[in-house]
């Protein structure tokens, strides 16, 4: 069974570090600066310039997550800051060996991953208050605003909302295995009240961010490396390097309702990209998701008991899963392919990770639904 489960979901267990030890202020200080600099189009040249720091004197897991997002954004800037042109085909050095030699030692890869610019990029603006719309405030942006704070803050309140629900997937696991059906319904029945809270602010995402300003300001900062070189990065070898940019799916929750719920789905291309994006979630993450897949089985459980109540609470899970995808589809329709057919785009309809998302999201949206129990 779990040997731990996480007390925040999929949230750091601490509140992210605001600052780095003074010995970095120079990544502190820039990246306060970057939307000022990326506005002047002149992000690449001083990031260039920066000094080539050692992250190996990062003594904390914070410090290393800090540093590990504010490179991933000096990454992503100096390589997509001209992206109407054509993206560059590298990372400065100053800001690759760092970045390489850190990502590594975390069993992370370069690139900006869901984890540095969701999960770990924000701060509670009431110390004391809830993780959540209206007290979260973004710490790191590339051009900054309402619209690019406003899509990382529903994001970041999702995975909070998520907590119970993660605790109830473990409950409903362990309950599973000791029959032990009044837990069983319990769980389910966190597990669905869970899953109409995260809906909700999903749908808000549209309050505050524009689809055609993320489309034109915030997507493109958020596309993957397609063979770049990291100068000076000796793991590499002056070889270029192909990673999938910062998604959603690069979050632990929909395949871990998938697995906990027994929900699975036929083979097609999206599925073996979500299956290769899993190694781009923080290692802890991982590790949790296998374990939960590795059962025991509270579907198996409930088709033997048969019993119509608690066949009802999965249900709702079922439904509560499905209509989440539903949003999901519906936004990403609206904000990457709309905008994308409206200006012709050469980046196409790819979702922020890479993958041309609509009809697969359709059939995983259906494949959802198909596990309703009579």
């Amino acid at each position: 069974m779990q040997q731990s489960t996480p007390q925040r979901a999929f949230l750091p267990e601490t509140d992210p570090l605001l600052q780095l030890p003074s010995a970095y202020s120079p990544w502190d200080e820039t990246a306060a600066e970057l939307p000022k600099l990326l506005a002047a189009g002149r992000a690449r040249e001083v990031l260039t310039r920066l000094p080539q720091l050692d992250p190996r004197g990062l003594e904390s897991a914070g410090e290393r997550e800090r540093a590990l997002g504010i490179l991933s954004l000096f990454g992503h800037a100096a390589v997509h800051e001209s992206w109407r042109q054509a993206s560059a085909s590298s990372v400065p050095s100053s800001i690759a060996v760092p970045w390489v030699t850190l990502a590594h030692a975390m069993r992370r890869f370069p690139v900006l991953t869901y984890a540095s610019h969701g999960q770990n990029n924000w701060k509670r603006i009431d110390p004391a208050g809830p993780i959540e719309l209206g007290n979260i405030a973004v710490l790191r942006n590339f051009f900054g605003g309402l619209d690019e704070n406003w899509f990382v803050a529903t994001h970041v309140e999702i995975e909070a909302q998520a907590t119970p629900l993660v605790k109830a997937v473990v409950a409903g696991q362990e309950a599973s295995a000791a029959k032990d059906p009044n837990a069983v319904f319990r769980a389910l029945h966190c597990i669905a009240d869970t899953l109409d809270t995260m809906h909700a602010t999903l749908v808000r995402v549209r309050e505050n961010c524009d689809p055609h300003i993320f489309f034109t300001r915030v997507q493109p900062f958020m596309q993957g490396m397609k063979n770049v070189v990291y100068e000076g990065a000796a793991e590499f070898a002056g070889v270029p390097q192909n990673f999938a940019g910062g998604s959603g799916a690069q979050s632990t929750l929909m395949p871990l309702l998938d697995a906990a719920l027994g929900v699975r789905h036929a083979g097609d291309a999206l599925i073996t990209y979500l299956h290769e994006l899993r190694r781009y979630m923080p290692h802890s993450h991982q590790e949790f998701l296998a374990q939960v897949e590795q059962g025991p089985s509270i579907r198996d459980y409930l088709i033997a008991l048969h019993d119509s109540g608690l066949n009802e609470q999965y249900n709702r899970c079922i439904e509560g899963l499905g209509r989440f995808r539903e949003e999901h589809l519906a936004i990403s329709i609206e904000y990457i392919q709309k905008p994308a057919r409206q200006q012709a785009s050469q980046r196409g309809e790819h979702g922020t990770g890479g993958s041309p998302f609509v009809g697969y999201l359709e059939k995983h949206r259906k494949e959802t639904f198909a596990n309703l129990l009579q």
